[in-house]
């Protein structure tokens, strides 16, 4: 099987954004937002009681309300590698494969592989994105690959 330069490159740029995300993520022994440790609590508390509707900790108790397929999803790994570090690791997983979508997005609507590339490349390093999904566990890291595959499916 013939592998096309094309697609070593896009395997670089992905080994190249999870090894700067799990550099970073790592490095650190903490969360970096608050709502990193909400999101920590919840698959703790799902893990423990099988539901996570009910929040003990705020003020009295109260209903939460949120997507779980995210806390799900999270729990299976979490029961094999810990709350923390399934936080820490399948966020970032999930986040690097952005560049992948976004290569083929933009491979399907220019048809030109370097620019598909460049684009590739540049969305795995968007500050913004970065700022928002390095180190918190957010639901972002698993809805942008998401919305843009959609996008490229819509395309397709």
């Amino acid at each position: 099987m013939k592998f096309r330069f094309e697609y070593i490159l896009l395997l670089l740029i992905f080994f190249i954004n999870i090894s700067f995300r799990l550099f970073f993520s790592t490095s650190i022994d903490y969360l970096s937002s608050d709502y990193s440790y909400f999101h920590l609590r919840n698959i703790e508390n799902l893990i423990s009681s099988e539901t996570y509707n009910y929040d003990e900790l705020s003020y009295g108790g109260r209903e939460t309300l949120y997507p779980s397929f995210y806390y799900h999803f999270l729990a299976i790994f979490a029961r094999i590698v810990g709350p923390l570090t399934a936080l820490k690791i399948i966020p970032e997983l999930l986040i690097s494969l952005l560049p992948i979508v976004i290569f083929l997005l933009v491979k399907l609507i220019v048809k030109n592989n370097y620019i598909a590339l460049f684009c590739s490349l540049i969305s795995g390093f968007i500050p913004v994105i970065i700022e928002k999904t390095l180190n918190q566990g957010s639901i972002y890291s698993i809805m942008l690959p998401l919305i843009f595959f959609m996008f490229y499916l819509f395309l397709y």
